[in-house]
């Protein structure tokens, strides 16, 4: 299996992917698949957080990172949120979605960003090193189970001082 970043005529594969990988999914809005294509046209898209793996030069999984911010009143504190990740339905609980993460937390590390959010299955990204948000005065803006909001430290001390509300950007809602 081969991580790299998507290009341009990814695109097609990446969609259908992620719309078969959420049509069965416990927690999805129904709409990951569009939400992707609503990130790169945003400020908030990172090419370079955007990865594919592939197996064989087909892709068999994708996920994203991208930029939001954790809000207090008058302070904005620039941020990820990873997500979506998916995998095509036979690679499923193959370890392609944890290598995804993985890639995606290194690549975040060094580019220097401080933290990173997640809104999904506990299970899964506590193994990263995830935990609830909410140790950290971290809440979400919408009505959630907040144990299913998750944030990180990418660096020392990233989330000193930090705390607020998790403002994900409008396509997320």
């Amino acid at each position: 299996m081969e991580i790299r970043t998507e290009q341009q005529e990814d695109y097609p594969q990446i969609y259908e992917i992620v719309k078969n990988a959420f049509a069965h999914a416990e927690h999805t809005c129904g709409r990951e698949q569009d939400i992707i294509n609503d990130i790169r046209k945003s400020e908030n898209y990172i090419k370079e957080l955007s990865v594919v793996a592939t197996e064989n030069s087909k892709i068999v999984g994708y996920a994203i990172a991208s930029k939001m911010w954790i809000t207090d009143g008058e302070n904005k504190v620039e941020s990820l949120v990873l997500g979506p990740v998916a995998t095509t339905r036979e690679k499923q609980r193959k370890g392609i979605a944890s290598a995804l993460v993985r890639e995606l937390i290194k690549r975040a590390k060094e580019m220097k960003f401080p933290h990173i959010t997640v809104f999904g299955d506990t299970h899964l990204y506590s193994r990263f090193g995830f935990v609830q948000s909410i140790d950290y005065d971290v809440h979400s803006f919408f009505e959630c189970d907040p144990k299913l909001c998750m944030i990180m430290e990418l660096t020392k001390d990233g989330l000193k001082g930090v705390r607020g509300i998790i403002s994900y950007p409008p396509y997320f809602q």
